[in-house]
C-alpha cells in the first residue's frame, strides 16, 4: 500500500510539473508572438497583388505600402488611383506601370510620392495628371513621348527628376518648382535633359 501511495504521488508530481512546463512554454510563445512587430509578420506573409478598377497594386514589404504595378485594361481613359488598401498607403507608381497606355486623365492617390522609370512613357493620349505637387521623385524617361501632356506643372516636394523624364513633352504650359521647405532646394537634383521645353516656355525655380 505504501509503495502504491509513493508511486501515485510520484506520478502526480510528474503531471503537475508537466502542466507547469507546458504553461510556461505556452506563455513564452505567446509573449514572443506578441513582441513580433507588424513588419516581421508581413515579410513572412506578404499580401497577394490586388486589382482595383483595372489597376494592379503590389505590396512592398520593405516600406509596408502598396505600389501601382500595372494597368490591366488599356481601354480605361480616366482614372483615380487608390489612397490606401487594407489600411496601408499607396506610395509609388512602379517602372512601366502605364507604359504605352491610352490613359487621358489620371488623379494620383494622396500618398503617392514616387513615379518610377518609364512609368508613363509613350502614353501619347495623356493630357493631365493631378498630383504633381506631392511627388518627391520622378524616374528617368517617366513621361517621355507624352506628346499631349498640356498643363501647368507645380512641384512642392520634388527632390529628384530623372534623365529625360519629360523628353519630347513640348505642350507643357509651365513648370514651377516652389518647394514647401527652403532647405529642400539644397538636395534637389534635376538630371540631364529632364525637360525639353520650347524656347517660349521657362522652367521657373523659386525662391
Amino acid at each position: 500500500m505504501r509503495k502504491f501511495l509513493i508511486f501515485a504521488v510520484y506520478n502526480l508530481l510528474l503531471i503537475t510539473l508537466g502542466v507547469a512546463t507546458l504553461y510556461a512554454a505556452s506563455t513564452y510563445i505567446e509573449k514572443e508572438m506578441n513582441s513580433l512587430d507588424q513588419s516581421s509578420l508581413l515579410k513572412s506573409s506578404p499580401f497577394e497583388d490586388v486589382i482595383i478598377y483595372h489597376v494592379k497594386y503590389t505590396f512592398n514589404t520593405e516600406t509596408l505600402s502598396f505600389e501601382v504595378k500595372s494597368l490591366e485594361n488599356n481601354s480605361v481613359l480616366n482614372l483615380t488611383l487608390s489612397d490606401s488598401i487594407y489600411g496601408y498607403p499607396v506610395t509609388a507608381i512602379k517602372d512601366k506601370a502605364f507604359y504605352k497606355s491610352n490613359i487621358e486623365y489620371i488623379t494620383l492617390g494622396k500618398h503617392i510620392k514616387y513615379i518610377g522609370n518609364n512609368a508613363f512613357e509613350s502614353s501619347i493620349n495623356l493630357k493631365e495628371l493631378i498630383g504633381f505637387e506631392q511627388i518627391q521623385s520622378i524616374g528617368k524617361w517617366a513621361f517621355k513621348d507624352c506628346i499631349n501632356l498640356e498643363m501647368d506643372i507645380t512641384f512642392k516636394s520634388i527632390q529628384y527628376i530623372g534623365l529625360r523624364a519629360f523628353f519630347n513633352v513640348n505642350k507643357i504650359k509651365s513648370v514651377s518648382i516652389d518647394l514647401n521647405d527652403d532647405s529642400l532646394y539644397q538636395t534637389l537634383v534635376i538630371d540631364k535633359d529632364a525637360f525639353s521645353l520650347p524656347n517660349a516656355l521657362s522652367l521657373n525655380t523659386t525662391p
